[in-house]
C-alpha cells in the first residue's frame, strides 16, 4: 500500500478528494469511514442495540445509513481525538446506566459510534468555541479503506462454489485459490473481476487505479490474502 503519512500526491488530487481534502488540515476534525455501501445502519448490529436503547420514535435518523466502522477514527489534532474518545466513554456510561442499553455483544462500541454520528451528538457535545469537525467518509475515498464486507464476500463465494459445485470438501475448499489467484505469488486475486486491487494485489481506492494507504479488516480475505503476504519481502 501507499505511505499512510504521505502528503497528498497527483492520484489524490484527481481521484481521491477525501484525503487530500481531510487528512492535510489546519482543522481540528475527526474522520469517521463507511463501510461498503451495501452495509448500513439496518443491520442488526446498529438496529438492534440502538432500537432497543433508543427507542424507535427518531430511527429514520439513523436507521438504513451507511455503515460506520468503529475500528479505526482518525483525528488530525489531540484536542480532536480526545474530543473523540471522551464522548465515546460518557456514551458508554450512559448506556451501563440504563438497563435496557445493557447487551451481550462484543460489538456495541460500532452501536455507539454510529448513534452518536447519525443523532448528532458529537454536534451537541461539541463548544461553539473552537469547534471539532466530524466529516463521514465514502468508502475507498480516504486515509482508511475498511474492505471486510467485500473481501468476506469473495471469499465465502469462493468456498461455496468449490463445495457445490466442484463437490470439493470444506477443508479443500477454503484451500482452493480466488479466481486470478497467481501461484508463484504475484497476485492473490482478479483485479479485472473483482475490481479490488491493482495487477499487484494491492487494495486500491475508488477510481481503482492509486493504492489505498491503511487498510482495515485485510484479514476477512483470509487464506489467498496471508498466502500473498506470507511470500512478499515486507513480511520476511
Amino acid at each position: 500500500q501507499r505511505d499512510p503519512f504521505g502528503l497528498p500526491d497527483e492520484n489524490d488530487k484527481d481521484n481521491n478528494e477525501y484525503y487530500s481534502v481531510h487528512t492535510h488540515t489546519d482543522r481540528d476534525q475527526i474522520q469517521l469511514f463507511q463501510e461498503h455501501p451495501n452495509e448500513t445502519t439496518s443491520h442488526w448490529l446498529i438496529d438492534w442495540p440502538v432500537g432497543t436503547c433508543k427507542g424507535r420514535d427518531n430511527e429514520s435518523a439513523w436507521k438504513n445509513k451507511p455503515m460506520l466502522c468503529s475500528g479505526t477514527t482518525i483525528a488530525t489534532s489531540v484536542k480532536a481525538m480526545m474530543f473523540y474518545l471522551n464522548t465515546m466513554y460518557d456514551e458508554m456510561k450512559l448506556w451501563l446506566s440504563k438497563e435496557s442499553c445493557r447487551f451481550k455483544t462484543l460489538a456495541d462500541d460500532q452501536s455507539i459510534h454510529n448513534w452518536l454520528y447519525y443523532s448528532n451528538q458529537f454536534e451537541s457535545s461539541n463548544s461553539s468555541e473552537n469547534k471539532i469537525e466530524v466529516v463521514s467518509i465514502p468508502n475507498r475515498q480516504g486515509i482508511v479503506h475498511t474492505v471486510g464486507y467485500e473481501t468476506d464476500v469473495i471469499f465465502q463465494s469462493k468456498i461455496q462454489y468449490n463445495m457445490q459445485v466442484k463437490k470439493r470438501t470444506q477443508d479443500e475448499a477454503y484451500a482452493a485459490p480466488l479466481i486470478g489467484q497467481k501461484a508463484d505469488g504475484t497476485t492473490w486475486i482478479s483485479s479485472k473481476k473483482y475490481q479490488l486491487t491493482d495487477g499487484e494485489g494491492y487494495f486500491t481506492n475508488s477510481d481503482r487505479s492509486s493504492r489505498s494507504r491503511i487498510i482495515h479488516q485485510w484479514d476477512r480475505a483470509s487464506h489467498p490474502l496471508i498466502s500473498w503476504l506470507d511470500k512478499e519481502e515486507l513480511f520476511q
